[in-house]
C-alpha cells in the first residue's frame, strides 16, 4: 500500500516501512508522527499493475492517517553563497 501525504507545505510518497526526509519537527528520535493530510491512498505495492482500490481527497481522503517514526534528526550541508 502507498499514500501521498501532505506536510510542511510539500507532498510525498509514501509506503510501508519506507524512510522519508521531512522539514525539521520538534521530535526525538523514537517519536510517533501522524500525517492525517492524506491526499491520495491506495492498498495495492506501488510497482504492481492491474485492478486498485485508490481513495481520492477532496481535499484530503476522510478517516485515513499515516503514522511514522521519527529516526533522527539530521543537518543538512551548510551552504556558502
Amino acid at each position: 500500500m502507498y499514500a501521498i501525504i501532505q506536510d510542511g507545505g510539500h507532498q510525498y510518497k509514501v509506503a510501508e516501512g519506507m524512510t522519508v526526509r521531512l522539514e525539521k519537527k520538534n521530535l526525538t528520535a523514537g517519536q510517533e508522527i501522524q500525517f492525517p493530510d492524506v491526499l491520495l491512498y491506495s492498498n495495492q505495492a506501488p510497482i504492481q499493475s492491474g485492478p486498485d482500490d485508490i481513495r481520492l481527497g477532496n481535499p484530503f481522503v476522510n478517516g485515513v492517517k499515516v503514522i511514522g517514526q521519527v529516526v533522527d534528526q539530521i543537518k543538512g550541508e551548510k551552504i556558502t553563497i
